[in-house]
This record gives C-alpha cells, structure tokens and sequence, in this order.
C-alpha cells in the first residue's frame, strides 16, 4: 500500500490530544482542536473543505464526527507560503528607445527648402 502524504506530516498537539483514545470527535471538540469557532467550521464543513461522518440516522439534525486524517487533511490543504520575487526590481521602461538630442527646426528647415529647390522643373 502506498504511503499516505499525510504521514510525512506532523500532527499538531491540540489535535493529538483530542483524539486521544478516540477515533472521532464532536464538532465542538474539532473546533476547539482545529482553534476556530463552531461557526467557522460549519462554514468549512459546508464549502466542501473539511470531511466528516455521519452519526444516526436522524435528517433534522446530522451528527457529524470528524476523523483524525480528514482534519489533517484540511489543515495540510490550508497551508500558505508567501512567494518572495526572484528578481530584482527594474526601472519602468518609457518604450521609447530613441537617443533624444536638440533639434534646430530653423536649419532642418532650410535644408528642406534647399532640396526642393535643387529638383529639375518639368515644362
């Protein structure tokens, strides 16, 4: 049998204490184990992100249980780590690439004048 992921990961001492000769727990028990509130886990039950079994066979009101592999599951899937840049900043670029100089419109537009003049004429 392949080994689990969550075997490589340590389980917290809250969590070990409260599934101490236990195989599942109350959601007030998780809750207190996972350091949330009752609502909080609910609307984590209720997303989809944390696992549960079902006690009884009542419909009004579930009687879920929380397995110890199902909360490690859920908090090795919270887990976060910011992603320092690899590179360091660089100035903004314009998107301007020419070499910018001092223009004399004056001779730029004597030059051009003289150059119409030098074409031949037609008759």
């Amino acid at each position: 049998m392949p080994e689990s992921p969550l075997a490589s990961f340590p389980i917290p001492d809250r969590l070990a204490r409260a599934f101490q000769e236990r195989t599942a727990i109350t959601l007030a028990e998780a809750a207190n184990a996972l350091e949330m509130n009752q609502k909080q886990l609910r609307a984590e039950v209720k997303a989809g992100k944390v696992k549960y079994v079902l006690r009884g066979q009542s419909q009004t009101r579930k009687l879920r249980r929380f397995l110890l592999v199902d909360l490690l599951e859920y908090l090795n899937g919270e887990r976060r780590q910011e992603c320092p840049s690899t590179s360091a900043r660089t100035p903004r670029s314009t998107g301007a690439s020419l070499q910018s100089g001092v223009i004399e419109f004056d001779a730029l537009r004597a030059k051009l004048i003289a150059g119409r003049r030098k074409s031949p004429k037609r008759d």
